[in-house]
């Protein structure tokens, strides 16, 4: 109801002052889009209109294609490249505040965005057994089958989605400051969400390959025990970066790249050797698939 508000509102309400609160000016790009009537409802309902365009675009395709994946390669292509503009629009004018911690809130917010879109978008790319089957039989061998086939594991369509995601991000945490003030936690940073991602994705894609039911409830589980129980039990024994410099690893490994910003000295080589095991983990998982592939290539021969 505040964004309604603030947004859209705003510039029809003849008080600066609803519900007790003063009503911000929010701007995108530097653009204030709630002062004056037009700006505020023409963003707002080409915002709606861009959203209801995909979502009529998404079900068109189920329709039509009811065993495909939600949405195609291109169009998780283009909807990350949309969300990342969108999203720091908003967050643009936070990061070049001449305040260091709102800058480094500003970058920490478009990664933490930036890692669940992504997630998502994983999860509405990927093929499941019978469509790697498929692809294993007519196109495998392709790199244009790989980047653009919905029936093509989604490993490299991953490394794609981080291309496109860090080819803005990283350009504006340097222009920002954040990336020559804190030239570490930034490259610490960048490589922990790649390396996580890349895992996730490798991890996704492996479970929906393999003869189970439900693959989707699967993989939402084993991302849950990894992300979230723990380190949630890290969090309840408080075994932080901050208390246990070594601890530092783990937090890593565990895809919690986002401390590094105030992480003390004593844990950044910590820090490192969780690097490290992510490129361990993903280089077995990676194998891994690609033995399953070999599989469903043996039995379509």
């Amino acid at each position: 109801m505040s964004a309604n508000i603030n947004l859209i509102w705003r510039p029809l309400l003849d008080r600066p002052e609803i519900l007790g609160e003063k009503n911000p000016v929010i701007s995108w790009f530097f653009l204030p889009i709630n002062d004056t009537v037009l700006v505020s409802h023409s963003f707002a309902l080409l915002t709606l209109g861009i959203v209801g365009f995909l979502m009529w675009r998404m079900m068109l395709r189920n329709f039509r294609k009811p065993r495909s994946t939600p949405i195609s390669k291109r169009q998780s292509y283009a909807i990350l490249a949309c969300l990342e503009v969108f999203a720091l629009g908003f967050l643009v004018q936070l990061g070049f505040a001449n305040n260091e911690n709102n800058a480094t809130l500003a970058a920490t917010i478009m990664y933490v965005l930036t890692f669940i879109s992504t997630l998502v978008l994983i999860f509405g790319i990927c093929p499941q057994r019978q469509a790697l089957l498929d692809w294993a039989r007519y196109r495998s061998g392709s790199w244009q089958s790989l980047i653009w086939s919905d029936k093509s594991p989604v490993v490299l369509a991953v490394v794609i989605h981080l291309i496109i995601a860090n080819a803005l991000l990283v350009p504006w945490l340097f222009t920002i400051g954040i990336g020559t003030k804190k030239v570490v936690a930034t490259v610490l940073l960048v490589i922990g969400t790649v390396n996580m991602l890349l895992i996730y994705g490798t991890f996704i894609q492996q479970v929906f390959a393999t003869k189970i039911r439900n693959p989707v409830i699967w993989a939402i589980g084993g991302l849950s025990l990894w992300a979230i129980v723990f380190p949630t039990m890290l969090g309840l024994l408080q075994l932080t970066p901050e208390r246990f410099p070594p601890i530092a690893a783990l937090w890593t490994l565990f895809g919690y790249s986002f401390w590094y910003f105030d992480t003390p000295p004593a844990a950044i080589p910590f820090a490192v050797a969780g690097i490290v095991l992510q490129w361990l983990i993903l280089g077995f998982m990676l194998w891994k698939f690609q033995q399953t592939m070999d599989k469903l290539k043996a039995v379509n021969s």
